[in-house]
């Protein structure tokens, strides 16, 4: 898993957005130590309910699935406290998260979990929420990891917030049925 934020631009089903965050997510259980991720599911439009799946790991914490605007506002409270508090203990000696966490197993130390943020649909109420922007824009050298997903419909009706919104993603994919391909900001700046 690459560590950085990342955008989805696309025309699919929830069907299909489900499927991939799916894969995605079993990939990061069966490779990572329960002890060094959490995954948090911001839905507020299908309820997380194609990912009742993973409701036997909300116990411990490894997979929070949050439906409701109130659930999803204090989840990014929380991650923003953890944000701070990581950018005061990480930052100060290192560039990343990565190098901390090196560093931390060598001194034989504990190690910083990774939090991953799957939005599969795009909210105007989650995307103005100054917590969310601060989230996408800081957390990736602190641990925490957005991935967005929005239609090229919901793009657009951003109309002059677009570039603002696309300026804050470090990678940006075009997400199709068939393919996933990297695409520039610009690509989608240029689009009616």
């Amino acid at each position: 898993f690459p560590m950085t934020i990342f955008l989805f631009v696309h025309d699919c089903g929830h069907y299909d957005i489900s499927n991939f965050i799916k894969l995605i997510s079993i990939q990061i259980l069966n490779r990572m130590n329960p002890f060094a991720f959490e995954i948090n599911y911001w839905d507020l439009k299908e309820l997380g309910m194609d990912m009742r799946v993973f409701d036997p790991l909300a116990t411990p914490s490894l997979y929070n699935i949050r439906t409701g605007e109130d659930e999803i506002k204090t989840a990014q409270e929380d991650l923003m406290f953890t944000l701070k508090k990581r950018s005061i203990n990480i930052m100060r000696e290192y560039p990343n998260i990565t190098l901390y966490n090196e560093a931390m197993v060598n001194l034989q130390s504990v190690t910083e979990s990774y939090n991953f943020i799957f939005v599969p649909n795009f909210a105007k109420s989650v995307y103005n929420n100054t917590n969310f922007k601060s989230l996408v824009y800081k957390g990736a050298n602190v641990g925490i990891y957005t991935l967005v997903f929005v239609t090229l419909d919901d793009l657009n009706e951003l109309k002059e917030d677009r570039d603002e919104f696309l300026r804050q993603f470090g990678t940006i994919y075009s997400f199709d049925e068939d393919s996933i391909k990297q695409r520039v900001a610009e690509f989608y700046r240029q689009m009616n």
